[in-house]
Protein backbone atom coordinates (compact mmCIF):
# COMPACT_ATOMS: atom_id res chain seq x y z
CA UNK A 1 0.00 0.00 0.00
CA UNK A 2 1.33 3.63 -1.32
CA UNK A 3 2.41 5.58 2.13
CA UNK A 4 -0.32 8.22 1.02
CA UNK A 5 -3.04 5.91 0.99
CA UNK A 6 -1.62 4.47 4.95
CA UNK A 7 -2.01 8.26 6.16
CA UNK A 8 -5.90 8.26 4.35
CA UNK A 9 -6.74 4.98 6.86
CA UNK A 10 -5.46 6.36 9.71
CA UNK A 11 -6.78 9.79 9.09
CA UNK A 12 -10.20 8.05 8.52
CA UNK A 13 -10.08 6.45 11.97
CA UNK A 14 -8.80 9.38 13.76
CA UNK A 15 -12.36 11.47 12.64
CA UNK A 16 -14.27 8.66 13.43
CA UNK A 17 -12.96 8.31 16.90
CA UNK A 18 -13.72 12.02 17.14
CA UNK A 19 -17.07 11.70 16.66
CA UNK A 20 -17.23 10.01 20.51
CA UNK A 21 -14.51 11.96 21.80
CA UNK A 22 -10.24 11.98 22.18
CA UNK A 23 -8.23 9.38 23.42
CA UNK A 24 -6.19 10.91 26.11
CA UNK A 25 -1.91 10.37 26.78
CA UNK A 26 -1.83 10.89 30.18
CA UNK A 27 -1.81 7.93 31.86
CA UNK A 28 -1.64 7.69 36.14
CA UNK A 29 1.73 6.00 37.20
CA UNK A 30 0.13 2.64 38.01
CA UNK A 31 -0.28 -0.45 36.15
CA UNK A 32 -3.22 1.09 33.70
CA UNK A 33 -2.50 1.42 30.05
CA UNK A 34 -2.53 4.28 28.78
CA UNK A 35 -4.96 4.04 25.88
CA UNK A 36 -8.26 5.75 27.01
CA UNK A 37 -11.55 6.87 25.20
CA UNK A 38 -14.65 8.39 26.96
CA UNK A 39 -16.44 6.40 28.45
CA UNK A 40 -20.36 5.94 26.40
CA UNK A 41 -23.78 4.96 27.43
CA UNK A 42 -23.22 2.03 25.38
CA UNK A 43 -23.13 -1.09 28.60
CA UNK A 44 -25.11 -2.61 31.12
CA UNK A 45 -23.72 -2.71 34.41
CA UNK A 46 -24.30 -5.54 37.06
CA UNK A 47 -24.58 -3.96 39.95
CA UNK A 48 -26.29 -4.99 43.36
CA UNK A 49 -28.26 -7.60 42.23
CA UNK A 50 -29.93 -5.94 39.51
CA UNK A 51 -29.04 -4.93 35.54
CA UNK A 52 -29.14 -1.74 34.83
CA UNK A 53 -28.93 -1.72 30.71
CA UNK A 54 -28.62 1.30 28.10
CA UNK A 55 -28.65 1.27 24.55
CA UNK A 56 -25.90 2.90 22.16
CA UNK A 57 -26.29 5.33 19.83
CA UNK A 58 -25.60 4.42 16.19
CA UNK A 59 -21.90 6.54 16.32
CA UNK A 60 -21.10 4.30 19.53
CA UNK A 61 -21.83 1.28 18.42
CA UNK A 62 -19.95 1.50 15.76
CA UNK A 63 -16.96 3.53 16.70
CA UNK A 64 -15.29 1.17 19.57
CA UNK A 65 -11.58 0.58 19.22
CA UNK A 66 -12.11 -2.31 17.22
CA UNK A 67 -15.32 -2.31 15.72
CA UNK A 68 -14.15 1.10 13.81
CA UNK A 69 -11.74 -1.42 11.96
CA UNK A 70 -14.11 -4.02 10.88
CA UNK A 71 -17.47 -2.57 10.79
CA UNK A 72 -17.86 -2.30 7.26
CA UNK A 73 -17.10 0.83 5.32
CA UNK A 74 -18.28 -0.09 2.49
CA UNK A 75 -21.94 -1.31 1.78
CA UNK A 76 -23.47 -3.35 -0.55
CA UNK A 77 -26.43 -1.57 -2.00
CA UNK A 78 -28.58 -3.83 -2.38
CA UNK A 79 -28.07 -4.63 1.13
CA UNK A 80 -29.77 -2.44 3.91
CA UNK A 81 -27.54 -2.29 7.35
CA UNK A 82 -29.51 -1.98 10.57
CA UNK A 83 -29.04 -1.38 14.24
CA UNK A 84 -31.64 -2.33 15.94
CA UNK A 85 -32.72 -0.18 19.09
CA UNK A 86 -33.29 -2.97 22.48
CA UNK A 87 -35.03 -1.40 25.46
CA UNK A 88 -34.05 -1.67 28.91
CA UNK A 89 -34.67 -4.97 30.38
CA UNK A 90 -36.10 -6.11 33.76
CA UNK A 91 -33.37 -6.80 36.12
CA UNK A 92 -32.47 -10.33 36.64
CA UNK A 93 -30.10 -11.34 39.79
CA UNK A 94 -26.42 -11.22 39.13
CA UNK A 95 -25.04 -14.79 39.83
CA UNK A 96 -27.98 -15.85 37.03
CA UNK A 97 -26.82 -13.57 34.92
CA UNK A 98 -23.31 -13.77 35.12
CA UNK A 99 -23.77 -17.66 35.55
CA UNK A 100 -25.01 -17.44 31.89
CA UNK A 101 -22.91 -15.03 30.43
CA UNK A 102 -19.31 -16.93 31.73
CA UNK A 103 -20.84 -20.30 30.52
CA UNK A 104 -21.32 -19.22 27.35
CA UNK A 105 -17.47 -18.05 27.58
CA UNK A 106 -16.41 -21.29 28.10
CA UNK A 107 -16.95 -23.22 25.49
CA UNK A 108 -18.79 -20.86 23.19
CA UNK A 109 -21.98 -21.86 24.19
CA UNK A 110 -21.34 -25.78 23.22
CA UNK A 111 -20.58 -25.25 19.15
CA UNK A 112 -17.95 -24.35 16.90
CA UNK A 113 -17.61 -20.78 15.20
CA UNK A 114 -18.72 -19.01 12.96
CA UNK A 115 -21.80 -20.46 15.25
CA UNK A 116 -22.04 -17.79 18.40
CA UNK A 117 -23.11 -19.01 22.09
CA UNK A 118 -24.80 -21.53 20.68
CA UNK A 119 -26.59 -19.72 17.72
CA UNK A 120 -26.08 -20.93 14.29
CA UNK A 121 -27.37 -17.52 12.61
CA UNK A 122 -27.93 -19.03 9.10
CA UNK A 123 -31.39 -20.21 10.45
CA UNK A 124 -32.67 -17.27 12.26
CA UNK A 125 -33.41 -13.56 11.92
CA UNK A 126 -32.64 -11.41 14.22
CA UNK A 127 -35.86 -10.72 16.39
CA UNK A 128 -35.48 -14.85 17.24
CA UNK A 129 -31.60 -14.40 18.01
CA UNK A 130 -32.20 -11.43 20.14
CA UNK A 131 -35.15 -13.09 21.92
CA UNK A 132 -32.60 -16.13 22.41
CA UNK A 133 -29.78 -13.41 23.91
CA UNK A 134 -32.16 -11.80 26.08
CA UNK A 135 -33.60 -15.17 27.95
CA UNK A 136 -29.74 -16.40 28.06
CA UNK A 137 -28.04 -12.75 29.23
CA UNK A 138 -31.01 -10.52 30.02
CA UNK A 139 -29.61 -7.60 27.82
CA UNK A 140 -29.92 -8.86 24.41
CA UNK A 141 -27.04 -7.21 21.96
CA UNK A 142 -25.82 -4.26 24.42
CA UNK A 143 -22.35 -4.61 25.86
CA UNK A 144 -22.31 -6.56 29.00
CA UNK A 145 -19.93 -5.97 31.78
CA UNK A 146 -18.49 -7.77 34.73
CA UNK A 147 -16.75 -6.27 37.63
CA UNK A 148 -13.38 -8.26 38.41
CA UNK A 149 -10.12 -7.06 40.18
CA UNK A 150 -11.18 -3.54 39.87
CA UNK A 151 -11.49 -3.37 36.36
CA UNK A 152 -15.01 -4.10 33.98
CA UNK A 153 -14.65 -7.33 31.63
CA UNK A 154 -16.92 -6.07 28.98
CA UNK A 155 -18.42 -8.51 25.67
CA UNK A 156 -20.43 -6.35 23.47
CA UNK A 157 -21.99 -8.46 20.50
CA UNK A 158 -23.76 -7.01 17.92
CA UNK A 159 -24.73 -8.03 14.26
CA UNK A 160 -25.78 -6.51 11.01
CA UNK A 161 -29.15 -7.30 8.98
CA UNK A 162 -30.17 -7.71 5.29
CA UNK A 163 -32.95 -6.04 4.53
CA UNK A 164 -35.27 -9.48 4.69
CA UNK A 165 -34.05 -9.65 8.61
CA UNK A 166 -31.64 -12.34 8.06
CA UNK A 167 -28.52 -12.07 9.42
CA UNK A 168 -25.31 -11.16 7.25
CA UNK A 169 -23.10 -11.61 10.03
CA UNK A 170 -22.14 -11.21 13.60
CA UNK A 171 -19.46 -9.65 15.96
CA UNK A 172 -18.24 -9.47 18.94
CA UNK A 173 -15.67 -7.72 20.89
CA UNK A 174 -14.31 -9.16 24.14
CA UNK A 175 -11.90 -6.67 26.59
CA UNK A 176 -11.17 -5.04 29.69
CA UNK A 177 -11.13 -1.80 31.26
CA UNK A 178 -10.99 0.63 33.66
CA UNK A 179 -12.29 3.81 34.72
CA UNK A 180 -10.33 6.60 35.22
CA UNK A 181 -11.05 9.91 36.09
CA UNK A 182 -8.65 13.14 34.56
CA UNK A 183 -10.06 15.58 35.88
CA UNK A 184 -12.31 16.81 33.05
CA UNK A 185 -14.66 14.08 33.66
CA UNK A 186 -14.14 9.70 33.36
CA UNK A 187 -12.15 7.99 31.30
CA UNK A 188 -12.27 4.20 29.97
CA UNK A 189 -8.41 2.56 29.65
CA UNK A 190 -7.48 -0.32 28.44
CA UNK A 191 -6.03 -3.48 31.02
CA UNK A 192 -3.91 -5.83 29.94
CA UNK A 193 -3.15 -8.11 32.57
CA UNK A 194 -6.17 -8.83 34.34
CA UNK A 195 -5.62 -12.91 34.72
CA UNK A 196 -9.60 -13.02 35.39
CA UNK A 197 -10.31 -11.52 31.88
CA UNK A 198 -7.91 -14.31 30.25
CA UNK A 199 -9.65 -17.17 31.92
CA UNK A 200 -12.85 -16.25 31.06
CA UNK A 201 -12.09 -15.96 27.48
CA UNK A 202 -9.61 -18.71 26.95
CA UNK A 203 -11.73 -20.53 24.44
CA UNK A 204 -11.26 -17.32 21.67
CA UNK A 205 -8.00 -17.12 23.07
CA UNK A 206 -4.90 -18.10 20.61
CA UNK A 207 -3.46 -21.10 21.27
CA UNK A 208 -6.86 -22.55 21.89
CA UNK A 209 -8.30 -20.91 18.43
CA UNK A 210 -5.44 -22.65 16.50
CA UNK A 211 -5.71 -25.95 18.15
CA UNK A 212 -9.35 -25.92 17.84
CA UNK A 213 -9.49 -24.79 14.55
CA UNK A 214 -6.01 -25.36 12.89
CA UNK A 215 -4.07 -23.28 10.53
CA UNK A 216 -5.80 -20.05 9.12
CA UNK A 217 -5.58 -19.50 5.74
CA UNK A 218 -3.67 -16.08 6.10
CA UNK A 219 -2.42 -14.41 8.95
CA UNK A 220 -2.03 -10.37 8.62
CA UNK A 221 -0.14 -7.85 10.75
CA UNK A 222 -0.26 -4.26 11.53
CA UNK A 223 1.43 -1.91 13.44
CA UNK A 224 -0.15 0.78 15.05
CA UNK A 225 2.18 3.43 16.46
CA UNK A 226 -0.45 5.69 17.46
CA UNK A 227 0.95 7.68 20.57
CA UNK A 228 2.22 10.08 17.61
CA UNK A 229 -0.93 11.35 17.05
CA UNK A 230 -2.13 10.88 20.43
CA UNK A 231 -3.13 7.73 20.70
CA UNK A 232 -2.29 4.24 22.05
CA UNK A 233 0.60 2.27 20.90
CA UNK A 234 -0.69 -1.13 19.58
CA UNK A 235 0.26 -4.22 17.94
CA UNK A 236 -2.90 -6.48 15.92
CA UNK A 237 -3.12 -9.73 14.48
CA UNK A 238 -5.51 -11.11 12.49
CA UNK A 239 -6.17 -14.91 11.71
CA UNK A 240 -8.31 -15.57 8.60
CA UNK A 241 -10.71 -18.39 8.54
CA UNK A 242 -12.75 -16.77 5.75
CA UNK A 243 -13.61 -19.93 3.99
CA UNK A 244 -15.12 -21.28 7.20
CA UNK A 245 -16.96 -17.92 7.74
CA UNK A 246 -15.25 -16.15 10.57
CA UNK A 247 -11.78 -13.99 11.63
CA UNK A 248 -10.56 -13.34 14.76
CA UNK A 249 -8.51 -10.67 15.62
CA UNK A 250 -6.28 -9.70 18.28
CA UNK A 251 -5.19 -6.44 19.70
CA UNK A 252 -2.27 -6.03 22.44
CA UNK A 253 -0.18 -3.51 23.51
CA UNK A 254 3.12 -2.56 21.13
CA UNK A 255 6.35 -2.02 22.50
CA UNK A 256 9.41 -1.09 21.34
CA UNK A 257 13.21 -3.01 21.21
CA UNK A 258 16.32 -1.18 19.32
CA UNK A 259 15.44 -2.18 15.83
CA UNK A 260 11.98 -3.63 16.21
CA UNK A 261 8.37 -3.20 17.10
CA UNK A 262 6.89 -6.03 19.90
CA UNK A 263 3.32 -7.05 20.22
CA UNK A 264 2.96 -10.50 22.64
CA UNK A 265 -0.17 -12.15 22.04
CA UNK A 266 -0.47 -13.93 25.56
CA UNK A 267 -2.23 -10.87 26.59
CA UNK A 268 -4.65 -9.69 23.96
CA UNK A 269 -8.12 -8.44 23.95
CA UNK A 270 -10.42 -10.38 21.08
CA UNK A 271 -13.04 -9.40 18.09
CA UNK A 272 -14.46 -12.29 16.29
CA UNK A 273 -16.98 -11.49 13.55
CA UNK A 274 -18.85 -14.43 12.02
CA UNK A 275 -20.97 -15.08 8.74
CA UNK A 276 -21.91 -17.96 6.66
CA UNK A 277 -19.73 -19.57 5.28
CA UNK A 278 -19.88 -19.17 1.37
CA UNK A 279 -21.20 -15.36 1.48
CA UNK A 280 -18.71 -14.02 -0.73
CA UNK A 281 -20.34 -11.15 -0.34
CA UNK A 282 -19.04 -10.52 3.49
CA UNK A 283 -15.84 -12.21 2.25
CA UNK A 284 -15.37 -9.19 -0.41
CA UNK A 285 -16.22 -6.50 2.77
CA UNK A 286 -13.44 -8.33 4.51
CA UNK A 287 -10.55 -8.56 2.33
CA UNK A 288 -11.16 -4.77 1.14
CA UNK A 289 -11.01 -3.62 5.33
CA UNK A 290 -7.54 -5.82 5.52
CA UNK A 291 -5.80 -4.19 2.43
CA UNK A 292 -7.35 -0.45 3.23
CA UNK A 293 -6.24 -1.00 6.62
CA UNK A 294 -2.51 -1.34 5.58
CA UNK A 295 -2.64 -4.92 7.14
CA UNK A 296 0.74 -7.03 5.90
CA UNK A 297 0.95 -10.65 5.57
CA UNK A 298 3.09 -12.54 8.72
CA UNK A 299 5.89 -13.61 6.59
CA UNK A 300 6.15 -10.10 5.86
CA UNK A 301 6.04 -8.26 9.37
CA UNK A 302 7.83 -11.14 10.90
CA UNK A 303 10.09 -14.09 10.24
CA UNK A 304 7.73 -16.14 10.77
CA UNK A 305 6.14 -18.85 8.24
CA UNK A 306 2.36 -19.52 8.88
CA UNK A 307 3.35 -22.86 9.87
CA UNK A 308 6.00 -21.77 12.36
CA UNK A 309 3.49 -19.33 13.64
CA UNK A 310 1.50 -22.00 14.29
CA UNK A 311 3.23 -24.14 15.52
CA UNK A 312 4.83 -21.65 18.18
CA UNK A 313 1.34 -19.95 19.30
CA UNK A 314 -0.87 -23.18 19.71
CA UNK A 315 0.66 -23.87 22.83
CA UNK A 316 -0.84 -22.60 25.71
CA UNK A 317 2.21 -21.80 27.53
CA UNK A 318 3.44 -19.79 24.92
CA UNK A 319 5.24 -16.27 25.93
CA UNK A 320 6.66 -15.47 22.53
CA UNK A 321 6.43 -12.33 21.36
CA UNK A 322 6.10 -10.86 17.28
CA UNK A 323 9.00 -8.75 16.50
CA UNK A 324 8.23 -6.26 13.39
CA UNK A 325 11.54 -4.52 11.81
CA UNK A 326 11.29 -0.65 12.01
CA UNK A 327 12.61 -0.08 9.18
CA UNK A 328 10.38 -2.61 7.17
CA UNK A 329 7.73 -0.52 8.79
CA UNK A 330 8.75 2.77 7.36
CA UNK A 331 8.33 1.42 3.95
CA UNK A 332 4.72 2.06 4.37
Amino acid sequence: MQKTNKIFSIATIIIGLILVGCLRNEIPEDDVSPNTLPITNASTEIQDGKIETQTPSLEEAIFTPMNLLFFDQTLTPTIEQTITQIPALPAIPTIEVEGNIINLLQDNGGCELPCLWGISFTQLNAQTINSYLNSVTGVGRSTISLSRNNSDIRISPNWVEAENSQIRYFTVVLGDYRTVDFGDGPYDVYIFDNPVFYEYTKYYGLSNILSVYGQPEKIYVYIDPGRDMGFEDLYHILLDYSKSGFIVHYTMKLTTETDYFVGCPEKSFMYLKLWTPGDTSVEVEVNKIIKDMGYHPLDEMTSLTLQEFVEIYKNPNSQNCLRTKKDFYKQY
